[in-house]
């Protein structure tokens, strides 16, 4: 039996031990794999959260789901590679601009673009799970460097405890919300298969 204050909670203490490794004298490759995994994590358990909530997925098609949402989330930072001067780690991180996919304005307005083009498709899912791909890795990075809104700035980096907030909290009601603004009968998922129990506490 599973509830989703304990699964928001782990991906919270995910988040803190990542966090301490990260800002750890700890080895630059140990550091790396620590930051994407909570990446990773924190997205993973995000969508099993969302969709559980909304019963939008048979059980293993759910499972899937998650696992995908959170390897896209990791591979996000792919863009520090496409951008970076050379393959160096050290040209990697510390890229003179932010990458592409890590400006919140932009994959904001490719999600708006996203829901107009699919809010009437049985895939309309997909609004939901590239919204929980980008904006709860934003919102670990932004611990750090704060959002990046082209052309207006980029904020000041976030307290810890507003960015597990977001995280944990505000991240699983955005995705609902964003469920909620779908036309509901538009789902070709099968949801007749039994899942496992799900408890709000």
């Amino acid at each position: 039996m599973f509830s989703i204050a304990s699964l928001l909670a782990l991906s919270v203490m995910v988040n803190m031990l990542a966090d301490h490794v990260l800002f750890g004298k700890y080895s630059l490759a140990l550091r790396v794999v620590s930051d994407e995994f909570a990446h990773c994590f924190s997205s993973a358990i995000l969508w099993l959260v969302v969709d559980w909530i909304v019963s939008l997925s048979t059980w293993n098609r759910r499972m899937a789901l998650s696992v995908l949402c959170g390897i896209c989330a990791s591979a996000l930072d792919l863009d520090h590679i496409f951008q970076a001067d050379s393959l160096t780690m050290q040209a990697i991180l510390h890229l003179r601009t932010r990458p592409l996919l890590h400006i919140t304005t932009f994959t904001a307005m490719l999600n708006v673009l996203l829901y107009l083009l699919l809010k009437s498709s049985p895939r309309n899912y997909l609004v939901v799970f590239v919204f929980l791909i980008w904006f709860p890795h934003q919102s670990r990075d932004a611990n750090r460097r704060g959002y990046t809104m082209y052309p207006f700035g980029t904020t000041q980096p976030l307290a810890k405890w507003l960015y597990l907030f977001i995280l944990a909290v505000l991240s699983p009601i955005l995705g609902v919300a964003l469920f909620r603004l779908l036309p509901s009968n538009m789902s070709t998922v099968n949801v007749q298969a039994q899942s496992p129990e799900l408890r709000y506490v």
